[in-house]
């Protein structure tokens, strides 16, 4: 298993006391959230950051080599994978367009929805999708590690504004579109 930072405090994979989150200390949010194992915010500039289990894409960042090796972000597991992002990491960069912000997060245990600005129609998701939670089509892959856009008419047709998320379900909401 990975090194544990002995200012942590671990013990195993618990964090034992409250902690401040480094990259939350100069940043004004807008919106926290957690599943079981992993906690999202949103920044008042529009970005996402999460940190916790990583194990099951739930973060919907990939990791790489270098960081997959770098004790202070992440620990493994027995096997060397990564297992716990240990400090926020930056979610969803890639997939948005750098007008569209993010407004709000939800999440559950194993998977995370990212809702960006209502004019342009996006929502992310990513983590466990056994039972199709994240909204993808029946033939994605059970476990989504990035985040990924999803697509549909209903979406093209007006924006998200909201997100909610539960052990094997997802929810969207937005404004109805003004005929």
């Amino acid at each position: 298993m990975g090194a544990k930072p002995d200012a942590l405090q671990r013990r195993g994979t618990t964090i034992t006391r409250p902690m401040q989150v480094a990259a939350l200390t100069d940043q004004c949010g807008i919106a926290l959230t957690w599943g079981g194992h992993h906690p999202v915010a949103v920044t008042a500039d529009g970005r996402c950051l999460a940190w916790g289990r990583v194990d099951g894409g739930q973060l919907g960042v990939e990791l790489d080599a270098a960081q997959i090796t770098d004790e202070t972000l992440v620990m493994t597991d027995d096997s060397g994978r990564p297992h716990i992002c240990l400090r926020a990491v930056v979610v969803g960069s890639d997939s948005l367009a750098p007008d569209e912000k993010v407004i709000g997060v939800a999440c559950d245990t194993r998977h995370t929805l990212i809702v960006a600005s209502v004019a342009s129609h996006v929502v992310l998701c990513a983590g466990f999708h056994m039972q199709a939670q994240l909204g993808l089509s029946r033939d994605a892959d059970d476990e989504v590690s990035f985040a990924t856009r999803l697509g549909g008419k209903v979406l093209q047709q007006r924006g998200m504004a909201w997100a909610c998320a539960g052990g094997q379900f997802s929810m969207v909401a937005g404004p109805r579109p003004c005929s």
